[in-house]
């Protein structure tokens, strides 16, 4: 698939049958803001990503690995994802989340694009993601990730205090069950006791 050449799917394959899927981007939110929650229980998440990916459409195909993985696909841009079970290693290296930033990622459309993300009536799910990977550094959202993501020891020490200062200030929201897991962690090396357990 090429954005520039081929049109964007509006449909999935799974095992040689087309079925039509919900491509808004608003919907595509919602299903990584579920995949991405751990509050949610696995066998409900999968059965809330169906109801969210085929709406209230009657032709849905069978709910197994492989239409997971097409499903999974999609989402990925029509870039494989693997695995649709178990928790995300991606999610311990994010530098966005949509309900955090829903303001900067907002104005930054607006600025960037000229799209307002309110009133557009439909935005493709793949044309949403390419335009936000698209965004340049003068918009704050970009400038928050960039601190996000920066690792301190590829800093130079005489900037490390800013850049701490930028982690903290733009920290992305820890659940409840992350704060837990941490302070028992700290506790347990307080303690000077072992947290292979615990990781």
């Amino acid at each position: 698939m090429n954005l520039l050449i081929d049109s964007v799917p509006k449909a999935i394959e799974v095992n040689r049958e087309r079925y039509s899927i919900r491509t808004d981007f608003r919907i595509w939110i919602m299903f990584e803001q579920l995949l991405l929650d751990d509050s949610v229980d696995d066998s409900y998440k999968l059965d809330a990503a169906v109801k969210l990916v085929f709406g209230d459409t009657t032709r849905k195909p069978p709910i197994n690995d492989d239409t997971v993985q097409a499903i999974l696909d999609f989402y990925g841009c029509g870039k494989a994802v693997e695995g649709g079970k178990g928790k995300s290693s991606a999610k311990d290296s994010k530098i966005y989340d949509y309900d955090a930033d829903d303001e900067y990622i907002y104005a930054a459309f607006l600025q960037q694009y000229n799209i307002d993300l309110q009133r557009v009536q439909s935005l493709h799910w793949w044309q949403f993601k390419a335009l936000f990977c698209g965004l340049t550094d003068n918009c704050k959202i970009v400038e928050i990730m960039g601190y996000r993501a920066v690792k301190l020891e590829d800093v130079p020490k005489s900037q490390r205090s800013f850049y701490r200062k930028m982690k903290k200030l733009y920290a992305l929201p820890v659940s409840d069950d992350e704060l837990a897991k941490t302070n028992e962690i700290e506790e347990a090396l307080l303690a000077g006791k072992g947290v292979n357990d615990l990781l």
